[in-house]
């Protein structure tokens, strides 16, 4: 008995009364957009937060430190949300490109250039001579 291995789009839903496809595939667009409008930018928001939850302990051993702890804890903090803000978006865009260059090339490709400029400044811009640093 020979398989049939090609892909097809399957469409599973159960509703009561009658309906057309059209209304059905009407109503199921706008769930998505709504989705899509929330999921996202809570997904790229989660991911900036985990990185910035992996700073925790650091944080938190540095406040043990008589005397200027706070002050310590407060520095850390702050660092730690710039490198979460920076290197987490980058990482949730990279994600975000990747999955987009084969369902919305253009927007995609473009979102890859946006992460590969991030890298850059991220990896091999020196900031104090505004000069490209070569990695030994």
């Amino acid at each position: 008995m020979m398989m049939n291995l090609a892909l097809e789009e399957v469409v599973d839903g159960c509703k009561d009364g009658h309906q057309t496809f059209e209304e059905f595939f009407a109503v199921e667009d706008e769930k998505i957009k709504m989705l899509e409008k929330c999921v996202r930018p809570l997904a790229i928001f989660l991911h900036i937060l985990g990185w910035f939850l992996l700073f925790i302990p650091v944080i938190t051993l540095l406040k043990w430190i008589p005397l200027v702890g706070s002050l310590l804890g407060f520095a850390a903090t702050i660092a730690a949300a710039i490198f979460s803000f920076v290197w987490g978006g980058t990482i949730a865009c990279l994600v975000t490109a990747v999955a987009w260059v084969f369902f919305r090339p253009l927007l995609g490709v473009s979102l890859l250039t946006l992460v590969g400029v991030s890298i850059y400044f991220i990896f091999f811009f020196n900031k104090n001579k505004g000069e490209v640093v070569t990695p030994v």
